[in-house]
């Protein structure tokens, strides 16, 4: 079931050889540390894996304690774009029902994500083990009714040594799932699977969709697709120590159709934190750049559903010019029918963080040329920024870290081409505990379901969620 197709889109060998100095990207700006239970940490993992997404090089996963690092990051006070005028609309969702507890284990569970069809939602997470981490999930009803056998979680992934940082999507059948694997012992690779609506995991423990080299780590997927096929984004060293994007296209019944990873823009500088979005003809795939040597920028590219890397130069989206300026990370893409939302966290060395976006077309051309600010509190560090279009508005949510207990808050966004029409910010972890951090969020056409991790009355890491529907729905 799981053969390679001899084939698809080839690689040269200079392309795999993505040469380069020593990555830099460890970025301990004002990095900040949160607690686990038992004083476990989790040391530096690698780039932009979202809790960790400002630390590259080595990973050194320690067995016995884990430190999710969450950066606190930096404001950049840019002006709203010419033709784009800031104006506001009414929040237009309901909190249905109370905050609800997804994971109660005694350990940690972190790092939650969401995917759904029009029935279920798909809730993954990464879970300590006494033998590492593992991959979990569970299912909820859209009417917020978590499956009564799935109370716990029920394991996806439970190979040896770590699995971490799963991802899903519903691809009319069954949900994909791809995480982070080191299951060789001495690198990440990406591993995946199928989960039916019924909560069977079709393939225990995976199948590898794409394995580094040596100790070339394989990290930080994301994944769309396009009614036939799936694609998979990374960012992953090859015979060195620079990070670049990679993908690979995977059909619906798991070939792996290019014959190896394909590089998306190759770079002598470190690329990190990517995301992609289809939008019924081509995929967009946005990523932090580092190719100007001195700041993190945005840079995105299409990509066709044959493979072909349309803009292999990349399209530089937001890039910062000045030599003492701001840095901007961990961009989240949305597609509405018409085009695409792009949302990142925009910093400088003032030590505030802010919600900056633009809106892109189809082909690639940039709607707002200096980018608007989609939320800027000077009082606490917006971070973690995720995005989805319910069918009528887009939902913008974040970490906000206010008064030192981080929250999860969000905004509604019109899909308007000509104007910046937001709601006010509305708090979403509403009645959940402290440091809710990490959030995610999926929509089956009727509502949305937002999850995050928080501290938990013993104060070890659980998953939380919180439906907002914007009417009344049926369902079990």
């Amino acid at each position: 079931m799981f053969r390679k197709v001899t084939g698809g889109v080839k690689m040269s060998h200079s392309n795999q050889e993505v040469l380069g100095e020593k990555g830099k990207l460890g970025m301990w700006i004002g990095l900040r540390g949160k607690k686990i239970l038992n004083g476990v940490k989790l040391t530096a993992l690698y780039i932009s894996i979202k809790l960790r997404i400002f630390v590259l090089g080595s990973l050194a996963v320690k067995r016995r304690s884990l430190k999710v690092i969450l950066p606190v990051l930096f404001v950049a006070a840019l002006l709203a774009p010419a033709g784009a005028k800031a104006q506001e609309m009414g929040w237009p969702w309901n909190y249905y029902g109370l905050t609800f507890q997804i994971s109660n284990e005694s350990g940690d569970d972190f790092a939650p994500s969401v995917a759904s069809n029009d029935q279920i939602y798909l809730i993954l997470w990464t879970r300590r083990t006494e033998s590492g981490y593992d991959v979990y999930g569970a299912r909820v009803t859209k009417a917020g009714r978590l499956f009564e056998k799935d109370q716990g979680g029920f394991p996806i992934c439970s190979a040896q040594n770590d699995q971490m940082f799963p991802k899903a999507i519903w691809d009319g059948r069954n949900f994909f799932v791809v995480w982070e694997d080191r299951r060789s012992g001495v690198r990440w690779d990406l591993y995946g699977t199928w989960v039916t609506a019924d909560g069977q995991v079709t393939v225990p423990d995976g199948f590898p969709i794409a394995t580094g080299r040596l100790t070339n780590d394989y990290v930080s997927p994301c994944l769309s697709f396009d009614g036939e096929n799936y694609l998979v984004v990374w960012q992953g060293k090859r015979l060195s120590r620079i990070y670049n994007l990679y993908f690979t296209r995977i059909s619906i019944e798991g070939e792996i159709l290019d014959d190896r990873p394909v590089p998306i823009s190759p770079s002598l500088r470190d690329q990190a934190s990517p995301s992609v979005a289809f939008d019924g003809e081509n995929y967009m795939v946005v990523w932090q750049d580092k190719r100007s040597g001195t700041f993190w920028d945005i840079y995105g590219a299409r990509i066709s559903p044959d493979g072909e890397v349309i803009d292999r130069k990349a399209i530089p989206i937001s890039i910062e010019k000045r030599e003492s300026g701001g840095n901007r990370w961990k961009p989240d893409i949305s597609w509405n029918g018409a085009f695409y939302y792009l949302v990142w966290v925009n910093a400088n060395d003032l030590g505030q963080g802010a919600l900056q976006g633009k809106r892109i077309g189809p082909t690639g051309e940039i709607y707002d040329l200096f980018g608007f600010v989609l939320q800027d509190n000077n009082e606490a560090a917006q971070t973690f920024p995720a995005m989805v279009w319910d069918g009528q508005d887009h939902l913008l949510i974040w970490e906000d870290s206010g008064q030192g207990n981080a929250q999860i808050y969000g905004i509604s966004i019109a899909a308007d081409p000509n104007d910046v029409i937001k709601s006010e910010r509305r708090l979403v972890s509403i009645y959940g505990y402290d440091n809710a951090a990490y959030p995610a969020v999926s929509s089956n056409g009727e509502g949305v379901l937002v999850v995050w991790q928080a501290t938990g009355p013993l104060g070890n890491w659980n998953v939380y969620g919180q439906f907002l529907h914007r009417y009344q729905v049926s369902g079990k």
